[in-house]
């Protein structure tokens, strides 16, 4: 029998109820994140980093826990859907497309093999960069619509400062410190699920 035909590997209600408190921790994290980057245009563009770090052990531990297709999808998608709501469409985008990603990295594995569950949060993590800083730079008249909501007459100091941050070395530079963050926050993830919930018995 396949994998996506063992009845053993469907979704059940436990494994939706994870998910979904999970995934709604994921997005508060993500909001309070961006009020403390967001003090500056410089900070904000190194927002991805901060998520992708402190994400991390969210995320792993719903991996950890449930270990079937929707692990890493349906916890980003909830927080995608949620920023969606607020008007950060493309970060619901990318929140889904990267969250399929991530599920077609480790869906061979069936969730076991810790190397590619690491590579797989990397690759979402990347999402969270592409969702929030590249449309700055690769589609700035849209993310100038999208950060205003279409309102005229807004203020453009402060997102005219970030688009020019975004466009210069910085912008690199918070893609290359978003994957760095996403690394260490595997390893700190890591570190925790073993001394925190393995002795627990949780996983």
């Amino acid at each position: 029998m396949s994998y996506l035909q063992n009845e053993n590997k469907k979704l059940g209600i436990k494994d939706f109820t994870l998910m979904g408190i999970f995934g709604a921790i994921i997005f508060v994290l993500a909001m309070l994140l961006m009020m403390i980057a967001g003090a500056t245009p410089v900070t904000y563009l190194f927002y991805p980093t901060l998520f992708a770090l402190l994400a991390a052990p969210f995320y792993l531990l719903v991996v950890a826990k449930v270990r079937k297709f929707g692990a890493f999808l349906i916890p980003s998608a909830i927080m995608g859907i949620l920023l969606g709501i607020l008007g950060a469409q493309s970060l619901l985008i990318t929140s889904i497309v990267f969250g399929l990603l991530a599920e077609l990295i480790v869906l061979s594995s069936k969730y076991t093999d810790f190397k590619r569950i690491s590579i797989a949060y990397i690759v979402l993590s990347l999402g969270f960069y592409a969702g929030d800083i590249a449309p700055m730079y690769a589609f700035t008249d849209w993310y100038i619509k999208q950060a205003t909501g279409g309102v005229s007459g807004t203020d453009m100091t402060y997102i005219n400062a970030l688009i020019d941050a975004a466009k210069s070395w910085l912008g690199m530079a918070s893609l290359l410190t978003c994957i760095v963050g996403a690394v260490l926050g595997v390893l700190l993830a890591k570190r925790i699920l073993r001394k925190h919930f393995e002795k627990a018995g949780l996983i």
